[in-house]
């Protein structure tokens, strides 16, 4: 009997479905209605006819047959297509009538089922492979024997046994282990015959440096003294030398004696002059307050002792020049004062009809100068006489000046001219008794060849005491030139 899922198929001729419908038809028809032949029966009056077919009963969406397998009952008991198999294997039924399951979805895949097949352990197998030893064929690093000596064409590694080794041909092809030391002599050392290696390096004492060299007459290096401890030789005759060490950059040859230089019959003749080079002239010491130098002037022709300073005064300021004297300035020397004042700090009074001087009002003046002065006089009387005034000065000198001031009142003026050295004035100046009167004294004066001083100077005219005052001065303009009055 065909089946379905392993189901009883009821829907073939001679099966259990024709056995079942025919015996529900007779059913039907004795308990519900009265059979008129094999295909017709009436019912209530109507004849009908029997249901042939299974698919014309109604209710067939009912579950009536719980002893078959509907969706629910079938999953519960047999794996779904979209579900692995009970062990949870999953796999497919192929082709759609559940008779094809998918290779890959059985279980025990692993196993070996299939014996007539090369696994593993079948495949490798001494007798199999003719190596001795089951290899992949693609590693070679998995090959046995690799530690062998099977490539003659190759250094080994093993033939180093310590760190500095080196290899080395004893022959064609062949390479045998040397030490350094034994390396070392094999290379050897350079020479005079072929290229080798550098000598050990001795060091020398302190101070000193040693350089691999190589004389004449050797056929090696050998460690040489750059230099040596020795004095250089004094100063001689010119000479190549013949010492094969070397001169320090900073040496210093000892200092010769002149005679040992030169052997001068007149040692004047060995002087620098403007054609040679050579010695410097003995010195001559100048008097107390001087300078020697060595010096050579224009159209000489040898150095010569000059004198640096004199004891000349400087030139008063005048016009700008640079002068032509070869005589230096001293580093303090003083010029003359162009401007010179002389004022009275304390009171100087006279009872003299004389001449006298005003003590404080004064100023030296040098031979031949020629200067310009002004004085103011702030003076009084106790009596009513007045007072005289007079300039002196050195003989030969040239004076041209005047005296202005007060008479008998503080606004009434009168004035002299003076020119003669120590000579009052023939006015009479402030006759208003212990009052203060003024007077102005202008005027220059051209020295001779006698150097002296300018004096101012003062008297009473009868009687009484002049007084000239604090604040009183003179001032004097010092001329570089002037002509003649």
């Amino acid at each position: 009997m065909t089946t379905r899922n392993n189901v009883p198929r009821g829907d073939q001729e001679g099966g259990l479905g024709t056995t079942l419908k025919r015996w529900l038809n007779a059913y039907i028809v004795n308990v519900f209605a009265t059979v008129i032949d094999a295909t017709t029966y009436k019912q209530g009056g109507v004849t009908k006819g029997f249901i042939t077919d299974h698919h014309e009963l109604a209710g067939l969406s009912d579950d009536d047959h719980s002893q078959y397998h509907n969706d629910s009952r079938g999953d519960a008991r047999y794996p779904p297509l979209s579900k692995g198999v009970t062990n949870g294997d999953s796999h497919d039924h192929a082709g759609g009538d559940g008779a094809q399951v998918d290779h890959g979805g059985l279980a025990g895949l692993a196993d070996d089922d299939h014996s007539q097949y090369l696994n593993t352990s079948r495949h490798d197998t001494t007798t199999r492979h003719t190596l001795g030893t089951v290899v992949p064929h693609d590693d070679h690093g998995a090959l046995s024997g690799l530690g062998d000596d099977d490539h003659t064409q190759y250094i080994r590694h093993i033939l180093a046994t310590a760190a500095n080794d080196f290899l080395v041909a004893s022959g064609s092809g062949v390479f045998v282990k040397k030490t350094l030391a034994e390396t070392l002599t094999i290379l050897g050392d350079a020479s005079t015959t072929t290229h080798g290696l550098l000598l050990a390096a001795t060091a020398p004492a302190a101070g000193l440096l040693n350089v691999p060299g190589i004389t004449n007459g050797e056929t090696v290096y050998t460690m040489k003294p750059m230099f040596d401890s020795t004095n250089p030789a004094n100063l001689g005759t010119a000479g190549p030398g013949s010492q094969i060490i070397s001169a320090r950059r900073d040496h210093v040859h000892a200092m010769p004696a002149l005679d040992t230089l030169v052997s001068p019959t007149d040692i004047i003749t060995l002087n620098a002059s403007t054609t040679l080079h050579g010695l410097l002239l003995k010195a001559v010491a100048p008097a107390s307050g001087l300078l020697n130098v060595v010096g050579i002037g224009n159209g000489e022709t040898i150095y010569s002792m000059k004198a640096m300073f004199d004891t000349t005064n400087p030139a008063r300021e005048g016009t700008a020049a640079p002068g032509t004297l070869l005589i230096a300035a001293r580093r303090d020397h003083v010029h003359p004062t162009v401007i010179a004042l002389a004022r009275l700090d304390a009171l100087v009074t006279t009872t003299s009809t004389t001449a006298a001087n005003i003590t404080g009002l004064s100023v030296s003046v040098a031979a031949n100068e020629t200067i310009q002065f002004e004085c103011y006089l702030n003076n009084g009387n106790n009596g009513t006489t007045g007072n005289k005034f007079a300039v002196n000065f050195p003989s030969g000198g040239t004076l041209m000046c005047h005296f202005e001031g007060s008479t008998s009142g503080v606004t009434a003026m009168t004035q002299s001219k003076v020119t003669a050295a120590a000579t009052l004035t023939t006015e009479i100046y402030h006759t208003l008794a212990t009052q203060v009167g003024r007077a102005t004294l202008m005027g220059t004066f051209k020295n001779g060849s006698t150097a002296g001083t300018l004096q101012i100077q003062f008297a009473a005219v009868t009687s009484g005491t002049v007084t000239i005052n604090a604040g009183s001065y003179l001032k004097v303009i010092r001329m570089s030139s002037a002509t003649a009055f």
